[in-house]
């Protein structure tokens, strides 16, 4: 999913004036809707089918997404400018609202992939005392690709632009179309690739026979939303929402080359120097940290090119860690499932806010990502610090 993070604005964005910026945000961070789609009937089919074909069916719909959106995205010149050609059609409108649809789906089949596998199948294959470790060790290679999918994104479209003789500064130029047209196509066929690969991975693990319960409602909020557990939900929606902005500061591999090492800083950190800290500061720290890396922007230069993506991995890895510590020690133990999803949901709807927000400010206003997440980012530390610290110590179940 994260490979097509930064690609797919771009190439939206070279299609203007047929999307408006309101059009090009909204089919880039539609997944972030989209994840809510199917997880009320995520109990549902857990308990009626096996668990690891309902994450293996929903993997195989993400590559199916993915594949699609390798026809759906051929640039095409007209009398009326550049557009994206819906299968043999250049017709701009339709071709937007078939991706609008196309990338909730894939959304929908993205979180529950995600669901069942960290919620469910993660858990089932652990001993009680390591689900815990278990669930942190998965949320940590999410948040990793989070970096490694645009490092490879944006590695394919310098490779593209590299061997483009009509490259120039122009970003309408015809050369800078082609390379993001290619490097976008490129990934949305490597997401299917992975999306296969997790499957297999998936299926080579023999999970052990669970017997399910007698009465199942079709719709229900197990193993999806923890209700106790909204202000979490609330105050990590801000938090990833001010890096989900940040993303978009310099699309380039640098950028994300060191937000991957400062993830990886985090995670040393966290599991060695941090490791008997309380939760709550290491939080509040982490929070700091992507506001620091914001205000870091309006600085501008090396310091900046260098400092803003460190400071937002070790932000966002920090912070990331000791919220689900937070999600999972609020919920009771039958409950850690839907924690688990809680939190997935939150990071998710985080993360294609911020993305929405700096797709208007990037392809469409006069303005600076850097404002947005110093005020996404300060807002999130002042709740925790101020309402969600406390109110989570009275509500705690563990």
């Amino acid at each position: 999913m994260y490979v097509q993070l930064p690609l797919l604005p771009m190439l939206l964005a070279c299609a203007a004036p047929a999307y408006t910026p309101a059009q090009v945000a909204a089919v880039a961070a539609v997944p972030g809707i989209g994840v809510f789609a199917l997880g009320c009937f995520s109990s549902y089919l857990v308990q009626h089918y096996r668990r690891n074909m309902v994450c293996i069916a929903a993997l195989a719909a993400l590559a199916l997404c993915s594949y699609a959106l390798f026809y759906l995205t051929v640039t095409v010149e007209t009398a009326s400018g550049l557009r994206l050609r819906l299968f043999a059609s250049a017709d701009g409108g339709a071709g937007w609202l078939v991706l609008l649809v196309v990338r909730f789906v894939q959304g929908a089949v993205f979180g529950l992939a995600q669901m069942v596998l960290s919620g469910t199948l993660v858990i089932d294959t652990c001993q009680s005392p390591r689900r815990s470790a278990a669930n942190q060790v998965a949320s940590w290679f999410a948040r990793f690709a989070l970096a490694l999918g645009p490092v490879f994104a944006m590695a394919l479209f310098r490779y593209r632009e590299h061997f483009t003789a009509a490259v120039g500064v122009d970003a309408g130029g015809a050369g800078y179309v082609d390379a993001v047209g290619f490097a976008f196509r490129a990934a949305a066929l490597v997401s299917a690739a992975l999306c296969v690969v997790s499957a297999t991975l998936v299926m080579s693990v023999k999970f052990p026979f669970k017997a399910p319960e007698d009465i199942v409602p079709h719709v229900s909020t197990d193993r999806f939303f923890l209700t106790q557990g909204k202000w979490l939900f609330v105050n990590l929606v801000l938090a990833v929402a001010a890096v989900g902005v940040l993303l978009f500061a310099e699309c380039t591999v640098r950028f994300y080359a060191v937000l991957a090492f400062g993830l990886l800083l985090s995670l040393l950190a966290e599991r060695t120097v941090l490791s008997s800290a309380g939760a709550g500061t290491v939080i509040q720290a982490g929070i700091l940290l992507v506001f620091l890396s914001a205000v870091m922007l309006f600085l501008g230069g090396s310091v900046s090119a260098w400092g803003v993506p460190l400071l937002l991995g070790c932000g966002a890895g920090l912070s990331g860690a000791r919220f689900l510590s937070l999600f999972i020690t609020l919920s009771p133990h039958c409950r850690r499932a839907t924690a688990q999803s809680t939190y997935i949901l939150s990071w998710e709807l985080g993360l294609y806010s911020g993305v929405f927000i700096a797709c208007l400010v990037k392809y469409g206003f006069d303005g600076s990502v850097a404002k947005f997440a110093s005020v996404l980012s300060f807002a999130s530390l002042l709740m925790f610090a101020v309402f969600t610290r406390k109110w989570y110590v009275a509500h705690k179940n563990r």
